[in-house]
Order: structure tokens, then sequence, then C-alpha cells
């Protein structure tokens, strides 16, 4: 399997957001894989300059109990969980699928320079869940992937996610907008 699903919950929407947790999934056209969880520590975050944006603090106490959880979750320092990631990531020429072109891959890559380390994937790798959500659509009376675990779950959404796209690539016609 080369391509990962990451979905990231943040602190902000921004390129510099602090990220409280990524969640990744390996898959292809009929798997899933390797999973991947870390809760990542804020403090150490801030203190590289990365910004927490009160207005998604506030939405993440409108969020489900199990959601906020990540609050009060067992965190590791972010270098530590980027070098995890990167070992998750392995040495394979892997593509990296975020759901949107503007956010979990490019905040993820943001955090790795904040880190002073090097992203385990290439920029040409990077890869949108979302734009693939929008323009292949199932047929009508069709139904995708039942969703299953918590929503805000870096792991759960990032899983679903690739549950999503498995099925669209297998049932759904492009459509442009």
């Amino acid at each position: 399997m080369r391509n990962i699903m990451v979905d990231l919950e943040t602190l902000g929407t921004k390129p510099d957001a602090v990220i409280l947790s990524i969640g990744a999934v390996f898959f292809d056209a009929d798997n899933l894989g390797k999973e991947f969880h870390r809760v990542l520590t804020i403090e150490d975050q801030q203190q590289v300059g990365r910004v927490i944006d009160p207005q998604t603090v506030e939405w993440w106490g409108s969020q489900s109990e199990a959601a906020r959880a990540i609050f009060t979750a067992p965190n590791v320092a972010t270098a530590q969980g980027l070098d995890e990631f990167t070992a998750f990531c392995g040495d394979e020429n892997i593509s990296v699928w975020g759901n949107g072109a503007d956010f979990d891959c490019v905040l993820l890559g943001s955090l790795y320079e904040s880190f002073k380390r090097k992203r385990p994937w290439s920029y040409s790798k990077n890869r949108c869940h979302r734009t693939h959500k929008n323009t292949l659509k199932l047929p009508p009376g069709a139904t995708g992937p039942a969703r299953l675990g918590t929503h805000h779950n870096a792991l759960d959404d990032a899983k679903y996610q690739a549950l999503q796209l498995q099925h669209l690539f297998k049932h759904g016609k492009p459509t442009l907008e």
C-alpha cells in the first residue's frame, strides 16, 4: 500500500495552527492497512510560534464529549510524534491524502517545518480527498460506507475518509460542477 489518508485535529485553520492530533491509515483500492494515531503536546508547538485560534477553541466546546477527550488524552512531544509518523510512512514513495487541498497536508507539512524536520512525502504526492468527494458522485439512491467511530477523532476520521474514497472510486461517476 502506497496511499495514506491523514486527518488532523487542530486549534485553528491556518497553516501555523497548533495540531492536537494526527490520525492516518494506509489504504489501497480495497483494503485499509496500518494505522497511526498520536495526540501531540500543545505547549511545545506554541514555543515554536504555532497559533491557537479562539474561535476554534470555542468550536471544540460544542463537540461531543468523546471528541473533547483529546484534551485529556495522553500526548507525546510534537517532535517525537513527527518522528514516529515519519517511521510509520516508511521509505516508500507514498501519496498522502487529506480532506482539502489546503488543509491536512499543508498544516502537517508546516508542522514538520516548524520542528525542522523533513516531511516524509514529496509535495508532488499531496492528494485531496475533498476534490474527489465533490466530483465523483454516487448514482441516485446509492449510499456510501457507514460512518463509524467518533467524529473529530483523527484516526476515526482518516479511516472513514479512506473508506469513502474507496467507495467513490468503485461506484462514483465524475461530475464537474
